[in-house]
């Protein structure tokens, strides 16, 4: 006795990250834990935190973890501005 299925096996790719949990700043001295999520072609998300290689764009005011466990963790060095991107590929 035996039974066969068949299965397609389709890809996708991903279409675009988004980061949350700092639109309400960080303190000087202070930490936040940002989150990434991608969104791939099929619509479906997926949380890519510890995936991501993030960056800021002002190392004297914000740093960015890529450190596990911390990965995507901010801390505020000074007053004033970052981008914080979280980049997958080419795909930020």
């Amino acid at each position: 006795l035996s039974a066969t299925v068949n299965v397609t096996v389709q890809s996708k790719s991903l279409v675009s990250i988004a980061v949350t949990g700092g639109a309400s700043g960080v303190a000087v001295n202070g930490t936040v834990d940002l989150v990434a999520t991608a969104t791939y072609s099929d619509s479906s998300t997926e949380v890519v935190t510890n995936s991501a290689v993030w960056s800021s764009s002002n190392t004297s005011v914000i740093s960015v973890s890529n450190t596990l466990p911390n990965v995507g963790r901010i801390t505020g060095l000074a007053a004033g501005s970052s981008t914080i991107p979280a980049v997958i590929g080419s795909i930020s």
